[in-house]
């Protein structure tokens, strides 16, 4: 992996692999793969060819030696299939039978906010997304209402207020769109026992 400190020197690095600056050959693409990434498919001229036109997506420069413009170089670099990512862990692959605490759960602080702390949005969406992106502990923030129900804000700011029965719908609908696994609710309850009471039967 390179070690850069701004974007200049990713051209001055870029200089090392492409003789003319303008192209680099799949000379210079395996010489990259070799030295920056120590990755095995350098050895093999043909996967190397064949990774490049994959890339490109290009009919019209399937050749037996193809090649990057400085443009695609790093479009490359920055791509998918330069991610250090492995995509065999796309899908879930621990044991997930053992006990609650033994995991590393992905986790969402004041999750109604769409912005700071102070004086942003409340949504309900916030919910929806962030369960959908995989998040399996989001929080409310409870607050006793006007009408005998909770709201939601952050305390003590200029935060909007979003209605708890409409989140806890909003959580019904989303909790299990992308994942089968629990959903923590981390509470803060700031609301008199009656509006608590209301919660607990709301969730029921």
């Amino acid at each position: 992996m390179w070690r850069l400190q701004n974007v200049g020197d990713i051209f001055d690095k870029i200089s090392l692999y492409s003789a003319n600056l303008k192209t680099v050959t799949l000379q210079e693409v395996q010489s990259f793969l070799i030295h920056e990434q120590n990755d095995e498919l350098s050895n093999d001229d043909r996967a190397v060819s064949r990774f490049i036109c994959d890339f490109l997506k290009d009919p019209q420069r399937e050749v037996q030696e193809p090649h990057f413009s400085i443009g695609e170089f790093l479009d490359f670099l920055f791509s998918k299939q330069n991610d250090l990512w492995d995509p065999s862990k796309d899908t879930v692959y621990h044991d997930m039978s053992r006990p609650l605490a033994h995991y590393w759960i992905a986790s969402s602080h004041n999750t109604y906010l769409t912005g700071d702390q102070l004086s942003s949005e409340s949504s309900v969406e916030a919910y929806a997304r962030c369960l959908r992106m995989g998040c399996r502990c989001i929080e409310l923030d409870c607050w006793d209402g006007p009408d005998g129900m909770p709201f939601i804000y952050h305390g003590h700011t200029f935060t909007t207020k979003i209605k708890f029965m409409d989140v806890i719908r909003t959580i019904k609908e989303h909790a299990f769109a992308t994942s089968e696994y629990p959903v923590i609710l981390s509470i803060e309850d700031n609301c008199s026992l009656p509006q608590q009471r209301k919660m607990a039967t709301a969730m029921q």
